[in-house]
């Protein structure tokens, strides 16, 4: 549902269609969600979808994308794992 205008009306319907989405809030004139995916190579996949379904709706969202990598996340498997240092004796 795409709402143009900001009136008092137009915003009390935007806050009862929020009640009915899981995961969305308002944060002042926006509407937010975290999506968080399984792997590097599904964020973008489900970020190339919101991008389509945006330009299909002529809506262009500010997206935030936060990347973490870290010991938490298993090695990706197309990528060889690190070889440890090596020392000379």
């Amino acid at each position: 549902m795409v709402f143009r205008n900001h009136e008092p009306a137009h915003r009390d319907k935007i806050s009862d269609e929020l009640a009915t989405v899981p995961g969305w809030t308002r944060d002042g004139s926006s509407i937010t969600t975290v999506t968080e995916r399984a792997d590097f190579r599904d964020a973008l996949l489900y970020l190339g979808a919101v991008a389509y379904l945006a330009e299909t709706a002529s809506h262009h969202p500010d997206i935030t994308i936060k990347l973490e990598q870290g010991d938490a996340h298993p090695q990706h498997p197309h990528r060889p794992a690190a070889s440890p240092p090596t020392t000379s004796p």
